[in-house]
């Protein structure tokens, strides 16, 4: 499977923005992202989570799915690390952090994941 069919099998669109994915999580939890697919890469244009759901890990539960997705079609992730401005997200410095923590590469702003099999 290409990275585009699992992001479309695995996730729901939201029928209130359409341009993004909901992944859906344990008791209702859900991440919002904002995808792109070409060859060999995915382009992660935005990832948010309801600001009354802030700060309970499911952010990080969309970027380690997301990870899966890359690690089985070995595809690259890449980004820029732009806060999206709402009330209570992370700031710049804040958000590179966590990415670096997530694994990503950070560098001049851009940010990149690299599946394990390739890197």
């Amino acid at each position: 499977m290409t990275s585009k069919e699992i992001i479309l099998q695995e996730t729901i669109q939201n029928p209130l923005c359409e341009p993004e994915r909901v992944l859906l999580g344990a008791g209702g939890a859900f991440c919002c992202f904002e995808l792109a697919t070409r060859d060999c890469e995915i382009l992660l244009n935005n990832i948010r989570v309801p600001e009354h759901d802030r700060g309970k890990g499911y952010a990080t539960m969309g970027i380690e799915w997301l990870k899966t997705v890359s690690e089985r079609t070995q595809d690259i992730i890449t980004g820029i690390v732009e806060p999206n401005g709402t009330k209570g997200g992370l700031n710049t410095k804040e958000l590179t952090e966590w990415y670096k923590k997530m694994g990503f590469e950070v560098k001049n702003g851009k940010l990149a994941y690299y599946p394990k099999s390739i890197h």
